[in-house]
């Protein structure tokens, strides 16, 4: 499986492997999560922002996977739920969440409009 806007090397393999560890997952497991808490993330940006100006910037695709694997390292370390490791997944959580408000009152302040189309109002909670 390949990712949407993360690079390929998004954590050092002994990284991956702790998470591996304890979380449980195998090797297709943990692939497969990690695609799809990046469509997740995904999906909360364009929530918030206009996802096509943000990639018509000039750092627009870096700034985007650099909020997914914020997002995406994050619920890993809160999925496992280790005391070593779970203030870190707040620190992430933290930084995607300033780092898109950021980004959204940059939106907001230069008139860009930060719908894309019309949004449903229905939230599937996970």
């Amino acid at each position: 499986m390949s990712y949407i806007y993360m690079r390929e090397n998004l954590i050092p393999e002994t990284t991956a492997n702790i998470l591996k560890h304890y979380s449980g997952f195998t090797d297709n497991e943990f692939q497969e999560e990690i695609c799809h808490l990046e469509k997740t993330a995904i999906g909360v940006i364009a929530s918030s922002v206009n996802l096509n100006k943000v990639k018509e910037l000039e750092n627009g695709r870096e700034l985007l996977s650099g909020l997914c694997k914020n997002y995406v390292l994050a619920k890993l370390y809160e999925h496992i739920a280790h005391t070593d490791y779970i203030d870190l997944a707040a620190d992430l959580m933290v930084d995607f969440r300033d780092t898109l408000k950021r980004v959204r009152e940059a939106q907001i302040s230069e008139g860009t409009n930060t719908d894309e189309k019309a949004k449903p109002w229905n939230l599937y909670i996970r």
